[in-house]
């Protein structure tokens, strides 16, 4: 076998049913990829690139992960959709997602890491959740251990859910190695993914699947200063080789991960690659200076025990009871900081059940921030009780990125720039399938090839034709603050 699949010994029997692969890249960008790339570390990427249109995937804020993969997964804004944030659940979902219209239309579908598939339903091939959850169950049952998203002992030991020993053995190094457990833990996370997926492509035989890589976003909001410190003038950086190699060693694990499906699926499977969002160097007057803890402003506020929070860039987004949205705007809205006599937030904007808080950052140019003091609800308090280190060199950005291959599909092209909304109605197209009037999404034919077939057949909503998903769960908020908090996203 020549090109492509032939840069990877096969190791894993070859699904012989797989149609369309969606792979998920959170944060991944051109910025980003192009100069790793240019460096040889991710040969297999490059090769497909050559048989495939590629392009920029412009993401739609605020960029918040469940929210946007939803507006992937089902070609509708948030507005439609009902995802707002990280403490949805699948009872918050108002569209069907891609799997479902596949399933309708009786192609076998599994999905491993994707958001809102916590509890999952067995009317799937299988479906393993990703990181946020209502609970550990997986389909099958067999994968929960995996499903902790932890380095786990019934990792290591597990013999049924196709752990490699190089994976293992990486597990068992990560334990002993606390010191870079921080960024280890999303290469570990990789591999797991990987050997799971494979193993499932194994034991069955779905006819479309999806997943996502989530270490990506994550290594670069931490280490894109020791990735390329020119980016980052005024920054003092410690000048660690292994620290500055994080990025670049991760995609290029990706790369081999990618070689080891590609191998692993029929030659004529359409590859879809896309990212949520891309990432960007954060700007001097973040990465300078400090930001709002959402922690210490919500037990200030004594709604710590009810606020859902979430951060991206300098946006702290704060879910609460509607009852008590106006009263906390208010509150906010006429916090000050007293000696320069500067209101506290750079814009506070309200919505029914959410509000939207931006520190006012023009602060950080001043050297005195830290010994001022601001007002709350009538009380003074100092303002480095609410102050920490901005800490995320990398941040959410716009454009994204898209890479699809198949059959149908131009090769070696730059195509247009997309929108997250108009990934489903591409594999609709794909896989011979009516599209919908209500998605927000849309096809460019100029990335197919000459003589592809597009049908006009369109159906009202598949919304009215599938009902929900019965398997819906409930969020537990301290469970997500948790995982949120263990994972840098929130303070």
């Amino acid at each position: 076998m020549n090109g492509l699949f032939s840069l990877f010994k096969r190791r894993y029997p070859l699904n012989k049913s797989l149609r369309v692969l969606l792979l998920g890249i959170d944060g991944a960008s051109w910025n980003i990829l192009d100069p790793i790339m240019e460096e040889g570390m991710m040969p297999v990427l490059k090769s497909l690139m050559e048989k495939s249109s590629a392009g920029l995937l412009k993401s739609n804020q605020p960029y918040i992960s469940p929210s946007v993969w939803t507006t992937i997964m089902t070609g509708k804004s948030r507005e439609k959709h009902g995802i707002l944030g990280f403490y949805n659940s699948k009872s918050d979902l108002k569209a069907r997602r891609v799997w479902e219209i596949l399933n309708y239309n009786s192609i076998p579908v599994g999905t491993l890491g994707v958001f809102l598939t916590s509890p999952p339903e067995k009317k799937y091939l299988f479906q393993i959740p990703a990181w946020i959850k209502v609970d550990n169950t997986t389909y099958p049952e067999k994968y929960s251990p995996a499903l902790n998203w932890d380095i786990n002992d019934d990792l290591i030991l597990s013999d049924n859910c196709g752990i490699t020993e190089k994976t293992k053995k990486y597990i068992r190094d990560c334990k002993k190695d606390p010191e870079r457990f921080r960024y280890r833990y999303h290469f570990a996370q990789m591999y797991i993914q990987t050997d799971i997926f494979l193993n499932m492509l194994r034991e069955s035989e779905p006819g479309f699947s999806a997943m996502v890589y989530y270490g990506s976003d994550a290594l670069l909001h931490w280490y894109m200063h020791h990735y390329n410190p020119d980016w980052f003038p005024g920054l003092e950086i410690e000048n660690d080789p292994e620290l500055a190699r994080i990025i670049p060693d991760y995609f290029k694990e990706l790369d081999s991960e990618l070689g080891r499906i590609l191998n692993s699926i029929p030659k004529d499977c359409s590859v879809l690659i896309v990212s949520d969002h891309g990432q960007i160097p954060s700007p001097k007057e973040l990465y300078l200076g400090y930001r709002l803890a959402e922690t210490e402003i919500l037990k200030l506020l004594g709604i710590w025990d009810i606020a859902k929070p979430s951060f991206t860039n300098n946006i702290i987004r704060i879910e609460i009871p509607e009852s008590k949205i106006e009263r906390i705007y208010r509150i906010l809205f006429e916090s000050r900081i007293v000696e320069p006599d500067l209101p506290l937030l750079n814009g506070i904007k309200m919505q029914k059940n959410h509000l939207e808080l931006e520190f006012n950052i023009i602060l950080n140019k001043d050297p005195k921030l830290n010994t001022y003091s601001f007002t709350l609800n009538g009380e003074t308090y100092p303002l480095s009780r609410v102050l920490i280190p901005f800490r995320r060199f990398g941040i959410h950005g716009e454009d994204g990125l898209y890479i699809f291959s198949g059959k149908k599909f131009k090769t070696g092209i730059r195509g247009p720039a997309m929108n997250i909304k108009d990934i489903l109605p591409h594999i609709l197209t794909d896989l011979d399938l009516p599209s919908a009037k209500d998605l927000d999404g849309k096809i460019y034919p100029e990335i197919f090839k000459e003589g592809t077939a597009f049908t006009d057949k369109m159906v009202e909503s598949y919304d009215d034709l599938i009902p929900p998903e019965s398997n819906s769960g409930v969020s537990d908020n301290e469970k997500v603050k948790k995982q949120l908090k263990s994972l840098g996203y929130i303070e």
